[in-house]
């Protein structure tokens, strides 16, 4: 019996092969990830919201409903902030907030700009002693503001000031939760820290973009406890935490004493999660899918709503309450019927299939790759991804001759060592067919096609590619291809040894990164890297060099 189940993607019928749940046709596996700037994993299923819209007792689409049907969650997992009875505050009292515990005292209405802007010119005298005096909350801990920056007992924190005041100022029963706690861990989950480190870079010889989604990717704030200046941090925590969320799985500290704590780990596993709350201009934001844009609300100025957010926004990916923040920012905040790409990008994706059914076999899906054989007898593979100056696609075709070896032979020593690299195919070259600006006006899907169809037919369409025609060139008849695989014995010598230098030099990194900790082992690197940049900048030179030998 087959099984059949629409894709999420582009509502083809997909066939389910295997016990296993397959969301995706072929295609939609290749360009939802471009389309979206998501990974596939990173997009929730659709049963888990549908499992969070029972809890909620489906609420409508509209920002109010939502935040309303969180009254129907149970009361456990919005009180882990209210203090017991038996835990002791510890009260931080001054001579000058002795007598008086009010949070105007901390910060005022007027300070807004101040916060915002981080200047401390814009301030009077009075107001930044005041500031840095700061004062007491109502658990007894001490919050001030110097320098630019907020400090809760000593330790820096990202704090949502305006959410902070109007809460003290209207709520009556504050005195019963732990604000410490509810301030270090809304200052943890909108740490946000970048995948990527844009200060350090890629490597200048590698022009390339980072990988997909890291501008909508964070890591996850246990990852961030795990460095030695934070473990004081963690235990600061984990001493505020009640014992009973210590036991219990339903919370986020339960999993991270399993995972901090595990002592066998050679290497933390780095848990890399979508962005999910912002503090933006001392506001509490939640960034969610709003149809067809992403957009920051803000999150209502309700402890109970808080504490919901944050222990879903703190457990561990895969955890029952992970899955339902992801959830709630990726469907519950659509209108039910919203579909995951635009009609346009769907019609797209209808283009490229056809093209790819009615190729009498000449073109196929291929894992995460497009393959096409044209004409000549020649195979190309065309992927999405950040191709020459820009272009939305890659195209890799057989390396056919000693020159073409000597290339990608050359690349793949400089790039083994780099992340994400390590498995190239030698057996291709990649072909530099830029995307034309017709064709960048049109959906990923459509533009795909168009190189699909072209691949398809290079008999003709090389008129117009130079690259295709020079890379075919090599097929028109035996001796153009003898001719083209003389090549002169100094210069290959002499990349050989260019060659020999770039191993030397790799076997240098990996000594400096093993014996030389800090600071210095990465300035090294940087010096080999720039090394080897000049050394490929050689390697340029004399591929032009056969390239000329090529044409006589």
């Amino acid at each position: 019996m087959i099984n059949l189940h629409k894709c999420l993607g582009c509502g083809a019928e997909v066939v389910i092969k295997d016990w296993k749940d397959r969301n995706w046709c072929d295609i939609c596996e290749i360009l939802i990830p471009e389309i979206t700037e998501y990974s596939l994993l990173s997009i929730p299923n659709k049963n888990n919201a549908e499992k969070l819209g029972n809890i909620l007792r489906k609420p409508s689409s509209k920002i109010n409903n939502v935040w309303k049907s969180f009254n129907n969650i149970d009361r456990r997992e919005k009180s882990w902030f209210i203090l017991e009875n038996k835990q002791v505050c510890k009260r931080k009292l001054f001579d000058w907030n002795e007598n008086e515990n009010n949070i105007s005292t901390i910060f005022s209405e007027d300070d807004k700009e101040l916060f915002t802007s981080g200047d401390q010119s814009k301030g009077n005298l009075e107001t930044l002693r005041r500031l840095q005096r700061g004062g007491i909350l109502p658990d007894g801990s001490h919050i001030s503001w110097i320098s630019g920056k907020f400090f809760l007992d000593g330790e820096v924190v990202n704090l949502p000031y305006i959410d902070l005041r109007e809460i003290l100022e209207k709520s009556t029963d504050y005195n019963k939760y732990n604000w410490k706690l509810i301030l270090y861990l809304i200052s943890l989950a909108t740490e946000n820290t970048p995948v990527f480190d844009k200060k350090k870079g890629f490597p200048r010889f590698l022009r390339r973009r980072p990988r997909l989604n890291t501008k909508y990717i964070c890591k996850h704030p246990v990852n961030n406890l795990e460095t030695r200046e934070n473990k004081r941090l963690y235990d600061s925590i984990k001493e505020i935490t009640s014992l009973d969320l210590h036991e219990d799985m339903r919370y986020w500290i339960n999993s991270w004493n399993r995972v901090l704590s595990d002592k066998s780990r050679i290497y933390p596993k780095r848990h890399e999660i979508p962005i999910s709350l912002i503090i933006d201009k001392g506001r509490l934001m939640l960034r969610v899918r709003r149809n067809d844009k992403w957009r920051k609300i803000r999150v209502p100025r309700n402890l109970d709503i808080w504490s919901i957010l944050i222990n879903w926004c703190l457990m561990l990916p895969g955890g029952e309450g992970r899955n339902h923040l992801e959830s709630l920012q990726y469907y519950l905040f659509c209108d039910s019927e919203m579909e995951i790409i635009t009609k346009t990008e769907r019609n797209g994706i209808e283009f490229l299939r056809g093209i790819i059914d009615n190729s009498n076999g000449k073109a196929s899906v291929e894992g995460k790759k497009i393959v096409v054989e044209g004409q000549y007898g020649v195979k190309y593979s065309i992927s999405p991804g950040f191709g020459p100056h820009g272009s939305r696609f890659k195209v890799f075709t057989d390396i056919v001759t000693d020159k073409d070896n000597i290339q990608e032979e050359m690349f793949r020593r400089l790039n083994r060592r780099l992340r994400g690299l390590g498995g190239a195919n030698t057996k291709q070259k990649e072909l530099c067919i830029v995307e034309e600006p017709h064709l960048r006006k049109l959906v990923i899907g459509d533009a795909i096609g168009s190189i699909v169809m072209a691949l398809l037919n290079d008999d003709k369409s090389r008129k117009k590619i130079d690259t295709l025609d020079k890379h075919l060139s090599q097929f028109d008849s035996e001796g153009e291809v003898n001719n083209r695989e003389i090549i002169d014995q100094n210069n290959r010598q002499e990349i050989d040894q260019i060659l020999q230098r770039i191993e030397y030099e790799e076997e240098q990194i990996a000594r400096i990164q093993e014996r030389i900790p800090g600071d210095f082992n990465e300035r090294r690197i940087v010096v080999v890297r720039n090394q080897l940049e000049v050394l490929q900048e050689r390697f340029r030179y004399l591929q032009r060099v056969l390239d000329d030998r090529g044409r006589v």
